[in-house]
């Protein structure tokens, strides 16, 4: 028995030579078709024993494919894309699951799991089941002219699923290198509409484009297409739920979701993935409760039966379902199994940006010792890319112990003198130290450094220094060191002013922020609303109430009034002062505000307070609510 590789190329010299080198372990010829190469995949292939054939590229993948098919001699074929290739634990096992297959004749395909890994962050995108070995015949020939398949004169391969022995790795669609994959894609998928299933495809791409009319419009017409059920009916359909669940919320177009809800929690009620993709509908809907309850019975299906579903993608989602649990968790004000679910996603993605940023914050209050000390039983001091990652999600955080621990790592250990020293200088209050770096920068990454340099001046009272810099950072930053200098009012751009503020918000004394919010006067409701929105982010409730107030008793926009009421509301509820809580939260509802997180905190504050007088309201204002609130998803 002899099996042949075949591969097709174009511009792969970053990919060619690992493919290959995987494929020689297994194969007893290599076929690479090459379909216009500028750079060397050619010559590298060449060098490293493969045959590799010319081939004008004809906007069409099964042509080139089948051009290497009709080169190869082998009586099976691994296809695979150039930037493929079999994992370690399943390289062994590759030409003994063939052979014994051989002798199957009723076999003519092994379907392997692909899994998709985005090499920018090592993060696993998504896995399911592909065909990538079949027989060798001239009856079986690739098919459509992108999303290419394998047919036996036109019929779908009968194969043998051998997912759970050989996983092809594929590395093709990384964030850095998937938008120019999909917008070529889709140029292909409209000159070849006439295709079955371009309709599914089509949707796929917008969805990804961020086209969510066209995403929803082709998603909508795939379903309604008989012919889909001829395939793997599962994937296609598990698919097409995610983009009409989650792309439908964008139009609010809740008739078509709930529908597509009962119907996915009737024919698909123990798939993980389905679960997952209802509970982030549900979460997006801030129905956090329904969404938590999801989430914990997709986790509890997986473990179950989750490897027993063909088409199945939660275990690459795994870090994102532990995030929006611990998001959940702490709006329930419980902070400590909050941090558990950080922790249990730190722990299988130590490079989640958004989980790590989210967990910190919890450590707000705790002595930042203990904090270095937790961190570190996480990620490795002595591990460049471990520090790299604290280093970019701290410094801005104001922590000075945390920022000067992992700077002087990051300078001493590793020997890197950059931006990171403004920081570890703004730590120490050394502001004509982190100036004098700074204005480094500010040479040439002006738009990046100019709200820093500008907050620096003003921490340090370095007003000497700005007229130097007067053109380097811009007239609105300029402007705004000048009117705190003269203590008079700013009236520039409202962006410039907001970027400078949180920065001010996290290295500045309180002086310095009370100081520089005299500038934008009293009577701007939409700054004082923003200046609020930062400190909530950053958790300062009890500052943030203070400007929530101002903007709430301002004229202006009445939408603002009734959203600034209802933050009061919860700011108040996180501090676990109920009783101001309901107070605010009942003048936002009274001002219209009609959003279903706030039925939730109701809900969590009559069962978080003892107080009857406490539980009593919660009743009368979730009463209120109900009768003023959007419909329900089911």
């Amino acid at each position: 028995m002899r099996i042949s590789g075949c591969v097709i190329t174009k511009n792969e010299e970053a990919n060619i030579a690992n493919c290959i080198n995987n494929l020689k372990c297994i194969t007893d010829e290599i076929i690479i078709v090459d379909t216009g190469s500028e750079d060397k995949t050619s010559q590298i292939a060449k060098e490293l024993g493969a045959s590799v054939y010319e081939h004008k590229w004809e906007d069409n993948f099964s042509k080139a494919k089948n051009a290497a098919l009709k080169h190869a001699t082998g009586d099976w074929i691994i296809f695979l894309d150039a930037d493929e290739y079999f994992s370690d634990d399943s390289l062994p096992k590759v030409r003994s699951v063939i052979q014994k297959t051989h002798t199957d004749r009723d076999k003519e395909g092994i379907i392997c799991e692909l899994v998709n890994i985005d090499t920018d962050n090592n993060k696993i995108i998504g896995t399911y089941g592909t065909l990538r070995i079949f027989r060798n015949a001239r009856r079986y020939r690739f098919i459509n002219r992108i999303h290419e398949e394998i047919r036996n004169d036109g019929k779908v391969l009968r194969c043998i699923d051998k997912r759970y022995e050989l996983s092809i790795i594929h590395t093709g669609y990384s964030a850095s290198i998937s938008q120019k994959k999909v917008e070529r894609n889709l140029e292909l998928l409209l000159a070849n509409k006439d295709d079955e299933k371009a309709d599914y495809y089509l949707a796929t791409s917008y969805q990804l484009l961020g086209d969510y009319k066209n995403a929803l419009k082709y998603a909508e017409a795939a379903l309604s297409n008989p012919k889909i059920s001829q395939y793997d009916y599962l994937a296609y359909k598990l698919h097409l739920i995610r983009i009409v669940v989650m792309v439908g919320h964008e139009f609010h177009n809740k008739e078509k979701i709930n529908e597509f809800i009962d119907e996915a929690n009737g024919s698909y009620e123990n798939h993980p993935e389905i679960a997952r993709v209802i509970a982030t509908y549900y979460f997006k809907e801030k129905l956090y409760e329904k969404a938590l309850e999801k989430l914990f019975f997709a986790l509890e299906i997986q473990e179950k039966n989750g490897k027993s579903w063909t088409q199945n993608d939660f275990e690459g989602k795994l870090p994102d379902v532990y995030f929006t649990i611990a998001e959940i968790l702490y709006f329930m004000n419980r902070e400590t199994d909050s941090l558990n679910y950080y922790v249990k996603l730190l722990n299988l993605n130590k490079y989640h940006e958004p989980g790590f940023k989210s967990m910190l914050k919890l450590f707000r209050g705790v002595p930042e010792d203990d904090t270095i000390t937790f961190l570190n039983s996480i990620y490795d001091v002595n591990k460049e890319d471990d520090i790299r990652f604290l280093i970019s999600n701290i410094s801005e955080t104001g922590m000075s112990t945390l920022v000067l621990y992992y700077a002087i790592k990051w300078n001493k250990t590793f020997l890197h003198e950059d931006d990171v020293l403004i920081y570890a200088y703004l730590s120490q209050c050394n502001y004509q130290q982190a100036l004098e770096i700074a204005k480094l920068y500010l040479q040439s990454e002006s738009d990046t450094f100019s709200a820093l340099v500008t907050a620096i001046i003003l921490m340090g009272r370095l007003f000497s220094e700005v007229d130097a810099i007067k053109g380097a950072i811009g007239t609105d930053y300029y402007n705004l060191i000048v009117c705190c200098k003269e203590a008079r009012l700013y009236t520039g751009d409202k962006s410039s002013y907001l970027s400078v503020f949180s920065i001010l918000e996290k290295y500045g004394d309180r002086y310095d922020s009370m100081d520089f919010l005299g500038i934008c006067g009293d009577s701007d409701c939409g700054i004082i609303f923003d200046v609020a929105e930062i400190l909530l982010a950053d958790h300062r409730y009890g500052q943030a109430i203070d400007h929530y107030k101002d903007s709430y008793f301002l004229p202006g926009d009445s939408s603002k009034k009734t959203d600034a009421a209802f933050k009061i509301g919860y700011c108040y509820y996180k501090l676990k002062q109920y009783c101001e809580s309901l107070d605010w939260f009942e003048k936002a509802i009274i001002s219209g505000y009609s959003d279903n997180d706030l039925f939730e905190f109701l809900r969590w504050i009559g069962a978080q307070s003892a107080d009857h007088t406490v539980k009593q309201k919660v009743e009368t204002l979730s009463v209120m609510h109900l009768n003023s609130s959007v419909v329900e998803p089911r």
